[in-house]
């Protein structure tokens, strides 16, 4: 029974979670929805994972809210991983900034290949929902040229055992990612500006990499 109730009482709150930043998000006018009816996804996973989800929900949603209250836009990219590189501890490089534009998507991985951070243009390329992003593994939802996936594991591995200290830009060329399982099964065109490390206390901690991407497909959905 215990577990019953902390499991209500886990998608209770990602529905809560989920809807605010849907909401939030609408507001810079970009579509997501937060999760699907009867949350399938969410309700499969174990109540640790389902508690892990809405923490980095609750704060992402929150790191939003400061950026708006204190007077930036989410669209703002400079300012707005700079306040997510704060709160997760993590300190760049010192040149980092310099290899994206706004326009740029950015995302920061930890060394278990989870997504701990992903700016607000990601979403303007991707059609899954806020339930389908944070209880899937990336694989099931993403595919690419497995020649490219290897690659890119390798230049994670340099990364995190120390041979890459810096920020360098990935010899991976443009290429093409595939959502597989979303309503409107988007399909980009990617092409990888910078790669690099992310510490703290010295150690290297987390990746961070920034790309530019282009919908080239979009099936809509029937639904």
């Amino acid at each position: 029974m215990e577990v019953l109730k902390a499991q209500d009482e886990a998608a209770l709150q990602f529905k809560d979670l989920s809807n605010k930043l849907s909401v939030l998000l609408a507001t810079e006018g970009i579509d997501v929805k937060p999760y699907v009816n009867g949350l399938p996804f969410f309700s499969s996973l174990s109540i640790g994972s389902q508690q892990a989800v809405n923490e980095h929900l609750k704060l992402y949603y929150s790191l939003c809210c400061e950026q708006l209250s204190e007077g930036y836009q989410l669209s703002d990219g400079a300012s707005f991983l700079w306040r997510a590189l704060r709160r997760l501890g993590l300190v760049p490089r010192s040149d980092l900034f310099q290899h994206f534009t706004k326009d740029s998507v950015i995302e920061i991985y930890s060394f278990e290949n989870k997504q701990l951070f992903r700016n607000i243009n990601f979403f303007k390329f991707c059609s899954y929902t806020l339930e389908e992003l944070h209880a899937v593994e990336w694989w099931r939802l993403f595919q690419r040229d497995d020649s490219i996936t290897q690659r890119l594991y390798g230049y994670a591995a340099q990364i995190f055992n120390g041979e890459r200290a810096n920020n360098f830009i990935p010899d991976v060329s443009k290429h093409t990612v595939y959502e597989l399982a979303s309503a409107d099964k988007l399909v980009m065109e990617i092409n990888f500006n910078i790669m690099g490390p992310l510490k703290r206390n010295h150690q290297t901690e987390a990746l961070i990499v920034a790309e530019d991407v282009r919908i080239v497909e979009k099936q809509q959905s029937v639904f």
